[in-house]
Formats: structure tokens, sequence, C-alpha cells
């Protein structure tokens, strides 16, 4: 549609985790380090989970640039195919 503002998909702003993680380390003591590891560590395990066949699913978090990519490598008996899901 011409002159319309399509929404965006919904998720959250990555900037939005950062931000978040360093107000629970400034009021709770939270490491920020520790709470992004569970994070990581949560996304693997829901995409494996939803996702047959996965192999290998690298989440790779950019705190100067606020940025957290996420690979998957799939493997097939032929094919061998490399992607990535962005969350910038």
């Amino acid at each position: 549609m011409k002159g319309k503002k399509q929404k965006e998909p919904a998720g959250m702003n990555p900037a939005e985790i950062f931000t978040a993680l360093a107000l629970l380390e400034k009021e709770r003591g939270i490491p920020q380090t520790f709470m992004m590891e569970k994070i990581i560590q949560a996304i693997t395990t829901a995409y494996k989970r939803d996702h047959d066949g996965v192999e290998n699913v690298i989440v790779d978090v950019d705190e100067a640039h606020q940025t957290l990519r996420m690979f998957v490598q799939k493997m097939s008996w032929m094919k061998r195919t490399m992607w990535t899901l962005s969350m910038s």
C-alpha cells in the first residue's frame, strides 16, 4: 500500500535489552554478562526446540553496536546451508 506506514514486526529492540541489563546491574547488582549468557541460552534452546534438524545455533552479541545476531547451521543429506537472523 502506497503512502501507509507498515507496522514493524513484533519483537524486542536489542538496544532495549542492553538498557534493561544495565539497569538490572545497577539496581539489583546482577552482572550484565551473567544475564546475557542466560538470554543467549534461552534463545538457543527455544530455537532448537522449535526447529527440527538444527545442529548449530550461534548467538553473536556486539555490545559496542548493541546488536544480537543468530546464526543457524542446518545439515541435510546433500546440502549444507548457513543463514542468519538479525535482530538489529
